[in-house]
């Protein structure tokens, strides 16, 4: 359209014709516009089909969603992560088409996994679950705030919470020096480091393992940890060739059997267990029975 503008004729009406074109435009102007937007490309995202996230995978582009007590979280984070209580993550909308990756200790890693899937059936096709939680991210080289959990001693699982997640798949219990007998009550399936048979470590590692990776926790006597001890079972675990966490037991063996017996009070009745024993010359499996821990 030819807008022709006569300045011969009143000012009014030039004004009109001016004003007319512009309102033209205008329209015009409008009308690609929504051309553009509604042929804009929708947001998309590469979300995984399966929830586990590695640590070196993990994408800029991912929210990181701290589960974790607010105490834990305080110690130490990884930075913008967002401190959202794990009953409560359900609740958080915005989540919904968002890539996030729900961070935990580590220990409760089945747990998550099975909250993940939860979620996406939910309507959260972006959840994901950090594999080894905080415990694997901070032996990473990353940007962090405060201290991870321990120290610089390691990660630590209180007696309680070992026994909420000993069922799960991916977990072995490894005692350092100590009885093989004594230790068989209180915690079934254990395996107690053998040093005159090397091979029988790595590879109950490799057996236990769930898609590669397993949840370690290691005991003493007394929850006097050293060096010494606790190399045995990270040496293991590289020549395994599996990805683990290794949690220290706090109070070990003793503070273990402590709140077995707080657990068994009215009960204590007398179970089959299978450990791996260092006192069998054949096959490293016993299977035996044993009465209330003392």
């Amino acid at each position: 359209m030819i807008f022709k503008v006569d300045f011969s004729g009143p000012r009014k009406g030039a004004l009109s014709l001016v004003a007319t074109f512009l309102n033209a435009v205008t329209r015009v102007l409008f009308l690609i516009g929504v051309c553009i937007i509604v042929h804009l490309p929708a947001p998309s995202f590469a979300f995984p089909s399966d929830c586990r996230i590695l640590p070196e995978s993990l994408s800029r582009d991912t929210l990181l969603i701290d589960i974790r007590s607010s105490g834990d979280f305080s110690e130490g984070h990884i930075a913008d992560a967002l401190n959202i209580p794990l009953y409560s993550v359900k609740t958080k909308t915005f989540l919904k088409g968002k890539k996030f990756a729900l961070i935990g200790e580590g220990y409760d890693f089945a747990q998550l996994m099975d909250l993940c899937s939860e979620l996406r059936d939910l309507g959260y096709p972006g959840a994901g679950v950090l594999e080894g939680g905080a415990a694997a991210w901070y032996g990473k080289v990353v940007e962090e705030k405060g201290k991870p959990k321990g120290g610089g001693n390691g990660f630590f699982i209180s007696s309680k919470d070992y026994f909420l997640n000993e069922t799960q798949k991916g977990w072995l219990a490894v005692g350092v020096g100590v009885d093989a007998n004594e230790a068989k009550c209180p915690l079934p399936d254990s395996i107690v480091a053998d040093h005159g048979n090397p091979d029988a470590l790595p590879d109950a590692i490799s057996a236990r393992a769930d898609n590669g990776f397993v949840v370690i926790t290691v005991f003493d006597s007394d929850g006097a940890y050293n060096a010494e001890k606790l190399s045995v079972v990270v040496n293991a675990v590289k020549k395994s060739g599996v990805r683990a966490s290794v949690f220290a037991v706090e109070g070990g063996l003793k503070a273990i059997k402590s709140y077995n017996a707080l657990r068994s009070v009215g009960g204590g009745e007398s179970q089959q267990i299978s450990i791996i024993s260092s006192q069998n010359s054949g096959s490293p499996f016993i299977r035996s029975g044993c009465g209330s821990c003392q």
